[in-house]
């Protein structure tokens, strides 16, 4: 008791519901070269959340795939993954129609 600021703080932490939590920015805008991404500061909400979810799942796929594969994916998290290998499908294509060889990871 009294530990958390308020009952939905455990909601918002870095690890809850089995993803890892997205990237957190603050000012200034541009620190060395690395910069607030626009959607952060449009002020659109729904805009805000949805890159939020996305930057969520990417990071646990790169850094803890395991909790994905134990996790019951929500239709937009199977989205947010689809999108991000048909974009991986293309830059392999376009690898392998540049002639750059095999990438059969050996």
């Amino acid at each position: 008791p009294g530990v958390l600021g308020s009952a939905d703080s455990a909601m918002q932490d870095s690890f809850s519901g089995s993803l890892l939590d997205f990237g957190h920015y603050t000012r200034p805008r541009d620190f060395k070269g690395s910069k607030v991404p626009d959607v952060l500061i449009s002020g659109n909400h729904k805009d805000i959340e949805k890159y939020r979810l996305e930057a969520s799942v990417i990071r646990t796929f790169l850094k803890r795939p395991d909790l994905l594969e134990n996790r019951a994916l929500s239709k937009k998290e199977i989205e947010i993954l689809k999108k991000w290998c048909r974009d991986i499908e293309k830059i392999i294509e376009t690898q392998s129609l540049r002639g750059s060889g095999t990438l059969s990871g050996n």
